[in-house]
């Protein structure tokens, strides 16, 4: 059996009444409009938060970088608080760099001691000088550091060789900063008069610190 148009029409009908008798009844369109009113509320809300978590955002990455920035300065303040620690404990012996890198050329603190040291190793010091000074501050090209202004000096001691190498040893051991730059042994010639001995002459160098 054919439908025709006109029975179409009359069932479409009924559809649209039956449709709109529905959404006519109170709850559904109270949902409806709840439904309108949510999600118009949700759009603007959307573009009223937005500002506020671009700022919350951008906050949050200030504070991590400021807390880097904190960790970077309590380390710093740790290792001045050791280096403050350090620094008193080793307070009383500061002395000793005095003695070892004096802060004026200082020529009695180094001959003093040569000449005790001989004394007690049995040694005879026959001459000292100093042959060069050197007051200005080289700059090494190579290193391009400055080096410690220092003097030059020779010594010649006589007496037999082991006396004269504990000699040596003594001179190595000195709280002043020496460095040995050359050493040579000789021997005397025996005369009628006198025996033969052992000559030491060295070279070396002895550095000062100048306060700027």
């Amino acid at each position: 059996m054919s439908v025709t148009l006109k029975d179409r029409f009359h069932q479409y009908n009924r559809y649209y009444v039956s449709l709109r008798e529905f959404t006519q009844k109170k709850p559904v369109r109270s949902f409806t409009t709840l439904s309108l009113s949510l999600l118009t509320i949700s759009f603007f809300a959307f573009f009223a938060v937005k500002p506020t978590l671009v700022i919350v955002a951008g906050l949050t990455k200030e504070i991590k970088d400021k807390e880097a920035s904190l960790a970077k300065i309590q380390k710093k303040v740790a290792s001045l608080v050791q280096a403050q620690e350090q620094y008193s404990l080793n307070q009383s012996r500061f002395y000793l760099l005095e003695e070892a890198l004096p802060n004026i050329p200082d020529f009695p603190s180094l001959i003093y001691p040569l000449e005790k040291e001989a004394l007690l190793s049995g040694v005879k010091i026959r001459s000292f000088s100093v042959t060069k000074i050197e007051i200005v501050k080289k700059t090494t090209a190579k290193a391009k550091t400055a080096d410690l202004p220092g003097f030059e000096f020779s010594l010649s001691a006589e007496g037999d060789f082991q006396n004269l190498k504990n000699y040596l040893g003594k001179i190595d051991s000195l709280r002043r900063l020496v460095t040995i730059d050359k050493i040579a042994f000789t021997q005397t010639k025996k005369t009628r008069t006198e025996t033969s001995t052992i000559v030491l002459t060295l070279s070396g160098t002895s550095n000062f610190y100048l306060k700027e």
